[in-house]
């Protein structure tokens, strides 16, 4: 049964996209939550100002009440006295209704405040500008405009108040400083957007991370595999020696570690068929000989190859095709000696000396393997060459 599992630039790309589409996303939900808050706080602050506003209007409404001006010049200049108290009343109008309902007339304006310009001047006859008509509620009920105005610096609140002059229904507009709410809304907003610049930053900081790492990834892992097809091409050629990079992670250095393991295995395997190959060679060279003295000359230049072990097993066929032989035996006592295993090596000069006693190059090489074989090491002595 087959099984498909793996992993493609394609699938990274999407997973990063997926992931930065979220990022995105909780930094814009972040963002909205900031501006609903803000909204929210705002018109908590504006909410409590207006109690407190609309306290401050009627305690003068109730002063100029007990005070009974009788006439609008009277009415100004208590007024005038009464706004004087109050620290931070800006000045105040006094309007009265007009034969059209939607019209009022500036009957007084005091100014208190130089900076002030309400752009409302004496005897001027006008219409409120905003849908919400608060200067027509003022006829019936005192109310604070939520609408912060700003002139030369100054930041004002407007309040209307109903009060009655002998038959006359007045509106009287207070205009009260808002430079303090002004300045804390103004600092709270300037907090508000410095967090949301950090919010974008910190995503656009994660998308980059994001797409950063998946490019690492991807590119770290195009390397490995551009390596494994390289190193598979020249191990199909014939060529062993290749080696992966193992300093990946998790599966990519497990299968880097497979491979070299593997391609270990194919170049032993191959060094043992290159040795059975050679074996085989020096069969077929053999059988190739038509004599035994053939046989033997061809022995003694493996042994001047140093190729010991094919030179040894082409000696040792020779002494049982010919056990006479002395050059089979005193080349398999040269062999073993040189091996340092001087016991076969006594054994084999001894016997090419019962082939031929009278060879005195033998009986030297018996002397030297005895002193070899009994402790003479330590001359310096080494095994007969």
């Amino acid at each position: 049964m087959k099984t498909r599992a793996g992993i493609s630039k394609r699938f990274v790309i999407v997973i990063a996209s997926i992931v930065s589409a979220l990022v995105l996303l909780i930094a814009l939900a972040f963002n909205q939550m900031l501006r609903e808050n803000q909204s929210v706080i705002t018109k908590t602050i504006i909410s409590g100002r207006d109690l407190l506003l609309l306290g401050r209007a009627e305690t003068i409404v109730r002063a100029l009440e007990r005070r009974g001006a009788a006439k609008t010049s009277g009415l100004t200049a208590e007024l005038k006295s009464l706004c004087s108290a109050q620290t931070d009343c800006l000045g105040a109008v006094v309007f009265s209704r007009t034969a059209d309902e939607n019209y009022f007339r500036a009957a007084e304006t005091i100014g208190l405040n130089r900076a002030l310009d309400t752009g409302i001047s004496r005897n001027a006859v006008l219409r409120e500008d905003r849908e919400t008509g608060y200067l027509k509620k003022g006829l019936f009920e005192t109310v604070v405009d939520p609408l912060v105005r700003a002139s030369g610096g100054v930041y004002w609140q407007n309040v209307y108040a109903p009060f009655t002059l002998g038959k006359r229904e007045l509106v009287l507009q207070f205009s009260f400083s808002a430079t303090a709410l002004q300045t804390a809304l103004d600092g709270y907003s300037a907090g508000i957007a410095r967090m949301k610049k950090i919010v974008a930053l910190l995503a656009f900081a994660l998308v980059l991370a994001v797409f950063g790492a998946s490019y690492i990834f991807m590119h770290n892992f195009t390397l490995l595999i551009e390596g494994l097809a390289s190193s598979m091409k020249k191990a199909s050629a014939g060529e062993f020696d290749v080696n992966l990079n193992e300093s990946a992670d998790g599966e990519l250095y497990e299968l880097a570690t497979s491979f070299n393991t593997l391609l270990g295995e194919l170049k032993e395997l191959k060094s043992r068929e290159k040795i059975f190959e050679e074996k085989e060679k020096i069969l077929a060279d053999l059988e190739n000989k038509d004599t035994l003295g053939d046989i033997f000359k061809f022995g003694v230049t493996l042994l001047k190859e140093n190729r010991l072990e094919d030179a040894a097993a082409l000696f040792t066929t020779l002494t049982f095709l010919k056990p006479e032989g002395f050059g089979s035996y005193f080349n398999l006592g040269v062999i073993h000696a040189r091996c340092r295993n001087y016991e076969k090596s006594m054994d084999m000069f001894e016997r090419a000396l019962r082939a031929n006693p009278g060879s005195d190059l033998t009986k030297q090489y018996i002397e030297k393997i005895r002193k070899l074989k009994y402790g003479d090491e330590k001359n310096g002595d080494r095994p007969p060459a």
